[in-house]
Formats: structure tokens, sequence, C-alpha cells
């Protein structure tokens, strides 16, 4: 998702939170290649979906996930007084 591309994944574990339930990306409910390969043939269907996806996806990341923000979540963590 930081280099602008939409993610094409299983919908399970981490991976609806990190796309926000398919705003960044296609998620398929199975590992069954008819579903995946129907999820790519949908994707290239739209080009501008997978460029408003891979900027919302590149957003997400930089919003969420940089070195910056998880310095902060450290610091803040470890500045918390101790029981």
């Amino acid at each position: 998702m930081a280099s602008r591309t939409p993610v094409l994944g299983l919908d399970r574990n981490g991976l609806p939170e990190i796309t926000e339930n398919g705003r960044h990306g296609f998620l398929v409910p199975d590992a069954d290649p008819s579903l995946v390969a129907e999820a790519i043939l949908d994707a290239v269907d739209d080009p501008d979906r997978l460029d408003r996806m891979g900027r919302s996806g590149q957003q997400h990341v930089l919003d969420n996930y940089s070195w910056d923000r998880v310095a902060r979540a450290v610091t803040d963590v470890l500045g918390r007084e101790r029981p």
C-alpha cells in the first residue's frame, strides 16, 4: 500500500483492518483460485478505482504506520508511569 498499490488478500486476520475492509484493496473470503481470479478481473476492469484505492491506501499507511508515528506511540508508552 505504501507504493500506492491496492492489496489483494484474504478477508481474515489483520488484513481487513489494515485495508479498512477493502477500501484500499480487494479481499476474498477463501484462498480459492476462482475467487482470486474474479477479484483480479474486477480490479483491472476499473483503472480509476484502482488509482483511488492506491492513493487512499498510501495515505492510510503514511498516516498510521510511519516510523514517526510508531516512535511517538513507543515514546508515549515508555513515558507512562508504572504502577
